[in-house]
């Protein structure tokens, strides 16, 4: 990792402790799959990157 960079597997939650999103960092740019979750745990939205760069 470098000084400062997020790099790896990153899980963030919601206040009531379910997750809210989960994916990886390389380099401090979002990568690969990210999926996010609603309050109750269901699957609102998945998302692929690359560099950062969201793939349409």
């Amino acid at each position: 990792m470098e000084k400062g960079k997020r790099d790896g597997d990153a899980i963030f939650y919601h206040d009531n402790g379910k997750v809210n999103a989960k994916g990886e960092y390389k380099k401090d740019f979002k990568a690969k799959e990210w999926s996010y979750d609603d309050k109750n745990g269901t699957l609102t939205l998945r998302e692929t990157f690359t560099n950062g760069k969201k793939h349409l």
